[in-house]
């Protein structure tokens, strides 16, 4: 979900959700430390807009990761991890920018993950077009 701001509403915040669908692969560093490396492709309709970005948004996103393991529990068959990184958006309706992530996972029985993850952009957009971050909830299978 990411609140958007832009002239067609008001210069009012509008909450969007998009869906999105990506692959990530994770290599294990040391025994608390791993690398990321994914990406994904997105869609959002923008029903909540009028004028300017009134069509679909569709784009990719691409990002490596570093994340530490807090702690382990059950006969270390879960744990909980954080997690940092850099990405881009590739969406020329958006200006592509660039993202700093951080988020926190879950992973149950070594392979089901549940994240969360909250993306403060760094670039700036136009003058009427604001997407200052957006967060998502990630649900993955580890192979």
């Amino acid at each position: 979900q990411v609140g958007i701001t832009h002239s067609s509403t008001g210069n009012a915040a509008v909450t969007h959700s998009a869906m999105q669908l990506g692959v990530e692969y994770m290599m294990r560093l040391t025994s608390s430390w791993t690398f990321a490396g994914g990406g994904s492709v997105f869609s959002d309709d923008n029903t909540n807009l009028t004028t300017k970005y009134e069509k679909s948004i569709n784009g990719i996103t691409l990002d490596g990761m570093v994340g530490y393991d807090l702690f382990g529990f059950g006969g270390n068959q879960a744990d909980v991890s954080l997690t940092g990184g850099l990405g881009m958006v590739f969406a020329a309706a958006l200006n592509s920018p660039m993202y700093v992530k951080g988020g926190v996972n879950l992973t149950v029985a070594e392979q089901l993950t549940l994240g969360f993850n909250i993306m403060n952009m760094m670039s700036s957009n136009d003058d009427t077009f604001k997407m200052p971050n957006m967060t998502n909830i990630t649900l993955g299978w580890k192979f």
